[in-house]
C-alpha cells in the first residue's frame, strides 16, 4: 500500500521521525515515533529501494528532509568531532572564522588552550599541534557565499588551489586541503 505525502506529513507531525534501515541489500524507511510508525512504501508501492540515496530522494520528493543515516550495522553514524592540530593556533582561528566559524577558548582540565566551536551537531576544535599530526585530513565545509568566503580567505593570504562556480579546495595555514562548496 503506497503512503502519500499527506500521510508521511501527518505522521511526522505527531512524532515519528523518519530514518533509513537496512534490510539485506536493499533499504527501508521507517518512521519512528508515537502515532503510527513503521515502513513506509514508496509511491510505486514498493517497500524497499536499491541504496540508502534511493530511499532519500524518496523522501526529499515529499519535502521531507533528511533523515538520520543507517550503517550497515544499523547503527546511525554521525560526525561529532573534529580536532585540527596547528602549528599557528591564531591564524587557523582567523582562517576558519572567515568562512563563518565562531570558536570560543577552552582549556580542559590541565590540558592546552584551544579553540572549540559548534557547527551542527559536530564539535570542531583547534589544538596546538604537539605531537600529534593531522597530515592526512581532509575537510569539507558548506558556506552560505563561496565568493565572499575565497575572497577573505585571499585577503588573509590564504591558498586557493581549485574554484569553480560552486565549490573550491583551498589550503588552511597548516596546509590541510579543505573543501568548501556553496550551500544549497
Amino acid at each position: 500500500m503506497a503512503v502519500d505525502q499527506d500521510d508521511v506529513a501527518k505522521r511526522i507531525e505527531a512524532g515519528c521521525a523518519p530514518r533509513i534501515e537496512r534490510s539485506g541489500e536493499r533499504f527501508l524507511i521507517v518512521l519512528d515515533g508515537p502515532a503510527p510508525s513503521g515502513v513506509v512504501c514508496a509511491g510505486d508501492g514498493q517497500k524497499q529501494f536499491p541504496s540508502w540515496q534511493h530511499a532519500a530522494d524518496w523522501l526529499a520528493r515529499f519535502g521531507i528532509g533528511r533523515p538520520t543515516r543507517e550503517t550497515d550495522e544499523g547503527q546511525v553514524a554521525a560526525l561529532t568531532l573534529v580536532v585540527i592540530r596547528s602549528r599557528d593556533l591564531a591564524a587557523s582561528r582567523e582562517f576558519y572564522e572567515s568562512i563563518g566559524l565562531r570558536f570560543q577558548t577552552e582549556q580542559h582540565e590541565s590540558g592546552p588552550l584551544h579553540y572549540s566551536c559548534k557547527l551542527g551537531d559536530t564539535v570542531v576544535e583547534l589544538y596546538p599541534h604537539g605531537s600529534r599530526g593531522t597530515a592526512g585530513l581532509r575537510l569539507g565545509f558548506a558556506v552560505d557565499s563561496l565568493p565572499t568566503a575565497l575572497a577573505r580567505i585571499a585577503a588573509l593570504g590564504g591558498s586557493i588551489v581549485s574554484s569553480s562556480a560552486d565549490a573550491a579546495v583551498v589550503d588552511d595555514p597548516d596546509g590541510h586541503r579543505i573543501e568548501l562548496a556553496q550551500r544549497r
